[in-house]
């Protein structure tokens, strides 16, 4: 009778809600699974963009070559452009008399959009990143964009390009900046709004000007200290051009984060504040009061300073990260201001006395690993790159960024475990600056690297089910070393124990017998004759021996390890080019089992591996191409990929499954947050509205 009433109570609502913008209809039966995009909301924001005449609404650049828009000030965002997936976008700017113009500098490239976003064009520029553009205020078919040459991406020159004619051409305006080619790299410009003709560059050696509409440039770099000079921002006091402000600092080395002050046009600088390795990114004006200025920093979060620079204090209540990349005020009403941060947009409306998320509808997070409490299922963790730890107590529902000790600048998060005992403990492993641990789920973090080598890189960690205060980390040291490290006190003290392992260039992948926890897999990354190798080790890691009969990995590395909890000597691996490797004696010998599994330029590309804790026979496996299962113990695989439609959603980077109710599974993607597979309750087809937040 129940499930009468539920059916006949969907039959009739759903004419109510199919022409509702907020629904979106699913058909579902019993055997199918869809996926569904959980969040968490944010990303990396590069770039952010007023339009000056309806300032509710919004632009933002990010991870992913990605635009968004706001028009309801920031409250809900929606992908209006998708350049290359692999690229940022770095820089917007709207023309200020005609403000559904707009342009997005990207590598290579500027698109530019005539109707608000909704269609672009792109004009070719040298293969190097956009890091700036700015307009002429008075002739806005006058543009100029400021590049940093990428080696990697083809070397184009790096320098100032400028366009006549809306951005349709450009020609090279680089005449003397500091570099040449693809040496040169311009960080920042800025343009006087009451002379246009005037310029100022930020490269890799201080402050170029131009007054001559950039036919030529000269250093002005009086007061600017020699050797740290890289300027990520300049800005022009729109009342009183001659005052300009300029950010210094580099990310990684020893340069101090720095402001300098200009009364004369740039002529002199001064030093109006300074931070030791606290690299200054975005500086903004208030465009009503200019002595308010605001700058965006990486260890700092916000600063403010309503005396023309001379004191500055740091305005973060609510700001859940210190990597500041953008600010953005609204022209009209200035105490209305937008941070761009490594979590995703906040915004004030207190003139920065508070700050609160505005991050619904922008999926740019890439998730690297997933961990879910074991005693409390409900409860997830995800690790994103260079975003920190987000946390959620309703199985996706909500998340919360939690980050308070972790520097998340610096830092790929590469691995996360919990205790399984007391899961209010968990671990994270990172690219740069080793392991983390917190005792609290998450709401504060400390560095756990006693007897770790400075430097080293964190990639697998995995924790003894019976004793777990011991763990093992795969690592790398310097030399490109591969190095297992292993703690007995809970991250306490950590001591080198990768005896027998002379092989790999890191530790990737490491996977412990759950029945004989002395066991130790640990997967190896490297190239040529360190191409990946798997170490077994049955005395708790003091020796290892290499496990590679029967494979040769063709790109170098072991992504994953997973043991069939109830038969403990068959075991999988997943790697970067060979696919699944199977083993049913402890490792001795192994098997490809990849029947069904994508191809992709001769290789096939494991990124993550799970095995059904309940049924081992049925494992999942991550691919760039989507998700892949097997009910038969790796004999075929098939891709199950409802509701994963998008570019970045088919690019699995982590799994993890429930350990209480095995037919929920959570993915990690690389760019669109995480998603989770649940199965339908009920054995019938019917039409299912699914709730989905309005754009």
């Amino acid at each position: 009778m129940m499930r009468r009433l539920i059916l006949v109570w969907i039959i009739l609502l759903v004419p109510l809600l199919r022409g509702s913008p907020a629904y979106k209809a699913n058909t579902v039966s019993a055997d199918s699974q869809i996926w569904e995009r959980i969040g968490p909301d944010g990303g990396i924001i590069y770039t952010l963009a007023i339009n000056p005449t309806s300032p509710t609404t919004l632009y933002a650049g990010t991870d992913g070559g990605r635009v968004l828009k706001s028009t309801n000030d920031g409250a809900t965002w929606r992908e209006i452009y998708l350049g290359n997936t692999n690229i940022s976008v770095r820089s917007l700017a709207i023309d200020p008399q005609t403000p559904s113009t707009l342009y997005a500098g990207i590598s290579g490239r500027i698109s530019k959009s005539v109707d608000g976003g909704e269609t672009w064009s792109n004009v070719s520029l040298p293969l190097a990143q956009v890091n700036a553009v700015v307009i002429d205020p008075q002739t806005p078919t006058t543009l100029y964009a400021g590049l940093k040459a990428l080696g990697e991406v083809g070397g184009g020159n790096g320098g100032v390009y400028k366009s006549t004619d809306g951005g349709v051409n450009w020609t090279d305006s680089s005449t003397g900046l500091p570099g040449s080619g693809t040496n040169r790299f311009v960080q920042a410009l800025a343009i006087d709004p009451l002379n246009p003709s005037t310029l100022y560059a930020g490269t890799h050696d201080g402050v170029y000007k131009t007054t001559n509409s950039g036919t030529s440039w000269s250093a002005i770099n009086t007061g600017l200290p020699a050797g740290q000079r890289v300027i990520n921002a300049i800005v022009v006091n729109p009342q009183t051009p001659s005052i300009l402000f300029a950010a210094t600092g580099t990310w990684f080395g020893s340069a101090t984060g720095r402001i300098f002050k200009s009364i004369d046009s740039g002529s002199n600088w001064s030093e109006v504040y300074q931070s030791s390795l606290n690299p200054i990114l975005a500086l903004m004006i208030d465009p009503a009061t200019p002595n308010t200025i605001y700058a965006g920093t990486t260890y700092s979060g916000v600063l403010k300073s309503t005396d023309g620079g001379e004191n500055w204090t740091a305005i973060n209540s609510g700001i859940p990260t210190t990597i500041v990349r953008s600010l953005a005020a609204n022209p009209q009403t200035p105490s209305t201001m937008f941070a761009g941060t490594h979590v995703g947009v906040y915004k004030s409306e207190n003139a920065g006395t508070n700050w609160n998320g505005r991050n619904q509808g922008i999926a740019s997070l890439d998730i690297r690993k997933l961990a879910i409490d074991p005693q409390t299922p409900t409860r997830l963790y995800a690790a994103a790159a260079n975003s920190g730890i987000f946390k959620s107590n309703d199985r996706g529902l909500t998340w919360s960024p939690v980050t308070n000790g972790l520097d998340s600048m610096r830092m790929s998060f590469n691995a996360l475990t919990i205790n399984p005992l007391t899961p209010a403990t968990v671990y994270v492993g990172l690219m740069s600056g080793g392991i983390f641990k917190s005792s609290d789920g998450g709401a504060t973090w400390n560095a756990a690297n006693t007897g770790l080598p400075s430097g080293v890189e964190v990639y697998a960690l995995v924790i003894d089910p019976q004793t777990p205060s011991t763990l093992y980390a795969g690592a790398r040291t310097g030399g490109a070393t591969a190095k297992v490290f292993k703690t007995m006190d809970g991250g306490a003290n950590w001591t080198d124990s990768s005896t027998g392992i002379t092989l790999g260039n890191g530790i990737s992948a490491l996977a412990i017998d759950p029945l004989s926890p002395s066991t130790i897999y640990a997967g190896t990354w490297g190239t040529g004759f360190h191409a990946g190798r798997i170490y077994k080790s049955t005395d708790g890691g003091a020796n290892w021996v290499m496990m590679n009969n029967g494979f040769q990995i063709s790109n170098g590395t072991i992504s994953a390890l997973v043991i069939d909890p109830q038969t403990t000597t068959t075991l999988y691996a997943g790697t970067g080019g060979t696919g699944v490797l199977k083993s049913t004696n402890g490792g001795t010998s192994w098997s490809a089992v990849n029947s069904g599994l994508p191809i992709s330029i001769g290789m096939i590309v494991i990124t993550d591996l799970i095995i059904d804790p309940q049924t081992p026979s049925t494992l999942m496996a991550g691919t760039g191409s989507g998700a892949y299962r097997t009910t038969n113990s790796g004999g075929n695989w098939s891709a199950f990929n409802a509701g994963l439609s998008g570019t970045y959603s088919l690019r699995i980077s982590a799994l993890a499954i429930d350990p209480q109710n095995t037919s929920i599974v959570y993915a990690g993607t690389v760019g669109d947050g995480a998603y989770s597979l649940q199965t339908p309750e009920y054995g019938f087809s019917v039409y299912i509205p699914l709730i989905q937040r309005s754009p």
